[in-house]
């Protein structure tokens, strides 16, 4: 009987132990491809609505006549951004709304880079590249050509844009509207576009970095009517050579303007109308006409970051540094309520570009190396030197 129950449990711990394994077994999960166009499939929508998500889609080099729509997370790769071209084919009888655009993504997590994209429609709405209600999606090394905008992001946040060329006649290089939030916009080219090189309406906590806008009409513009476009950081960008001006701001609040080069804008530098509370300091005002302006005069901001860090240089500053220590005695009065009370002697030099070999760090490094280095070589030689012994003398008692 004993015998038996022993049995008994084993067999239905067997059983139980099977049936645990078999609930626990998950099915295999599909590697991701590789997709190439035009060898797997003619078009690029084609090998799109054939992907699933991780996958990669490789498109040689060639011209694809195409309205690209991406619903799902994959990497959009094309061998040669100066080669591979997508063309919109600017075709203004499509709706704007369905083909007002070159590739239109609607997915998020997803990677493009290494295309052309050109010929959007040019009137009323239209983009080489439109990114709507996305997030943490990639877009770098594309070329937008003759399109209304170059690239588009709407209610679209934690997006990076990086190392782009927006130029060539776009009306806009990049346009971020209604709620584009904390997206990163660096080392692109944003340059020759008919109007704003990019404009952020109703957008906050994006940063605008080490971007190069030259000759538009407005390198820069933040813009508010019915919302706000508040905490944006504008980093270490070249602005030149825009005909109308270098930044605008319209109805901007609590912006930070920090280490740019503003220089040769045909109307002003900087422009404001109706801002507040924005903080302007180490950048290079350089032959702007003028520096800065106030279009109605009643925005008050900050610009200067305090003594001894300073505020901006200015090209046509005219005081003196009696004591020399790199800020002048005089304020630099832009209005009756904005002045740089401690404007820069010389150009701001953002701090990252100056050469290793000028970094504190680097002189401690090798001020420290030195030492170690001449007190190792001094302990070594002093174990090195025989210990000098004491004369023997005869015994007393001896001959």
């Amino acid at each position: 009987m004993k015998r038996e129950a022993v049995l008994g449990f084993m067999v239905t711990l067997i059983v139980v132990s099977m049936l645990t394994l078999a609930f626990n077994i998950q099915p295999a999960k599909s590697e991701h491809i590789t997709i190439i166009v035009p060898d797997d499939y003619e078009k690029i929508q084609w090998a799109v609505d054939n992907a699933s998500n991780g996958d990669t889609i490789f498109v040689r080099a060639g011209t694809y006549y195409e309205h690209v729509v991406v619903k799902k997370s994959v990497s959009l790769v094309g061998e040669n951004r100066r080669t591979t071209t997508i063309d919109g084919g600017g075709d203004e009888a499509y709706d704007p709304y369905e083909y007002g655009y070159v590739v239109k993504i609607e997915a998020n997590d997803l990677n493009i880079t290494g295309f052309t994209m050109r010929n959007s429609r040019q009137t009323g709405r239209g983009a080489g590249l439109w990114l709507r209600s996305v997030n943490h999606c990639n877009v770098s090394y594309n070329n937008l050509i003759n399109n209304f905008v170059g690239i588009q992001l709407d209610y679209s946040s934690h997006n990076t844009i990086a190392a782009n060329n927006a130029s060539s006649n776009n009306n806009r290089g990049i346009y971020l509207m209604d709620s584009c939030n904390n997206n990163l916009i660096t080392k692109n080219n944003i340059a020759s576009n008919n109007d704003d090189g990019i404009e952020l309406m109703e957008c906050s906590n994006n940063t605008i970095a080490g971007n190069n806008f030259s000759h538009n009409q407005v390198g820069i513009r933040l813009y508010a009517s019915t919302g706000i476009t508040n905490n944006n950081i504008i980093k270490n960008n070249t602005i030149t050579n825009n005909s109308i001006v270098g930044i605008q701001l319209n109805g901007a609040n609590h912006n930070t303007l920090v280490d740019n080069n503003i220089s040769l804008n045909s109307f002003a530098g900087i422009r404001f109308l109706d801002c507040h509370d924005n903080t302007i300091y180490h950048n290079n005002f350089i032959d702007n006409t003028p520096q800065a302006l106030d279009l109605v005069g009643d925005s008050v901001n900050f610009w200067d970051d305090g003594y001894p860090s300073g505020g901006n240089y200015w090209s046509d500053y005219s005081g003196e540094d009696r004591d020399g220590d790199g800020v002048g005695d005089t304020p630099y009065v832009i209005d009756i309520k904005n002045q740089d009370n401690f404007p820069l002697m010389n150009p701001w030099i953002y701090k990252k570009d100056l050469p290793f070999w000028t970094q504190l760090w680097f002189w401690l490094i090798i001020t420290a190396g030195i030492v170690v280095l001449t007190g190792t070589l001094y302990f070594l030689k002093k174990r090195e030197s025989p210990t000098p012994t004491s004369p023997t003398t005869p015994e007393e008692g001896t001959v």
